[in-house]
């Protein structure tokens, strides 16, 4: 509830003024007022209670009371129209009091005025005081919600730094796996463009390798196509000694040591020659199944080519050598055919 503003100092101008009306009234009353004299105590108290900053409403209406029933507060006073002393009759001081009386009516009428007010007030006060309780309440509960809020926001701001700290890790975190990132990316780069060059470099390999396979199966398939030519060539050549073997034979039939040399010769040639010929066909079917294991390797490996090579080379000098050592003994028959030598041959040259 809110404080009452006091008087301001006319007002206690006029009260004082008041105070002093009523005690000159009192000092200056006479056997023939009809009026008891209203006494200092009771004056002090309504003075009190109308310039108290709270009054009650039962103060209020007890100050009305007095205000109205008290003698110098009503509206007749002995001194005015009354049996008291006329104006003529009046002197200095009559006229003082005359004066007085006057300011006390004119007090009397204000101090009412105000009374009302003030009880307009306390109607109003009274009117707005569940108004100021709620008001009171409401005050406290958000001063309530304002601490709460206050621990809350606290609470958010200590979780907002954790928060920060944590982002900063996460930032660092999130750097450190960018930068590694970018490492491994280019290594992987790197790693990429390596294996490219080997797979350019396995591929040309594989190329050279496949184009090599191929001149060998060439060469090998002339080559047998050569052999198989002087092999034809061969064995037409001792059919035809075997045609002059048996016309020297008729020749030789006087000569039995020579002819019995020579049959053994041509038995010795014979199966040297058979010799040679399987060989010759098992060396044939050995390399055709070497080539076809050549070129199978060759398909599906990359390395391996010059051991094969070399052991082709070694095989081709091989049939070279056989087959060198067939014209050496073909020709060493023939020969001996012709000057009728009946020694065994040499040795064939190594």
């Amino acid at each position: 509830m809110p404080d009452f503003a006091p008087f301001d100092s006319a007002s206690a101008a006029d009260t004082a003024s008041q105070k002093s009306a009523l005690d000159i009234d009192s000092a200056l009353s006479s056997p023939r007022t009809a009026q008891p004299p209203q006494s200092t105590n009771t004056r002090d108290s309504v003075q009190e209670r109308l310039l108290s900053p709270n009054p009650s409403s039962n103060e209020m209406s007890t100050t009305t009371t007095l205000l109205e029933s008290s003698p110098i507060f009503s509206d007749s006073t002995p001194w005015v129209g009354g049996t008291g002393l006329g104006n003529a009759n009046l002197g200095k001081s009559g006229r003082v009091i005359e004066k007085l009386m006057a300011e006390n009516d004119k007090l009397k009428r204000e101090i009412k005025a105000e009374a009302a007010k003030r009880e307009e007030l306390q109607r109003t006060a009274n009117a707005q005081k569940p108004r100021l309780e709620a008001l009171q309440a409401e005050n406290a509960r958000l001063s309530h919600c304002k601490a709460v809020d206050e621990s809350v926001i606290k609470r958010r701001d200590r979780k907002i730094e954790d928060l920060k700290a944590e982002l900063d890790i996460e930032r660092q975190k999130r750097e450190s796996l960018e930068h590694r990132a970018q490492e491994a990316e280019r290594k992987m780069g790197e790693h990429q463009e390596h294996s490219n060059k080997e797979v350019q470099l396995a591929i040309e390999e594989a190329k050279h390798a496949t184009t090599h396979a191929s001149i060998l199966e060439t060469s090998h398939r002339q080559l047998s196509s050569e052999y198989r030519q002087r092999i034809a060539a061969a064995s037409k050549q001792l059919r035809d000694l075997n045609d002059d073997r048996e016309e020297d034979r008729k020749r030789l039939i006087k000569l039995d040591v020579v002819n019995h040399q020579m049959r053994q010769e041509s038995e010795k040639a014979r199966k040297l020659y058979n010799e040679l010929l399987a060989s010759s066909d098992r060396y044939r079917e050995a390399k055709d199944s070497e080539v076809d294991l050549v070129l199978g390797d060759i398909r599906e490996l990359k390395g391996g080519i010059s051991h094969r090579e070399m052991k082709l080379e070694s095989t081709l000098e091989e049939m070279h050598e056989t087959l060198n050592r067939m014209k050496w003994l073909m020709n060493m028959q023939k020969v001996n055919s012709e000057n009728g030598v009946n020694s065994p041959p040499p040795s064939p040259p190594s």
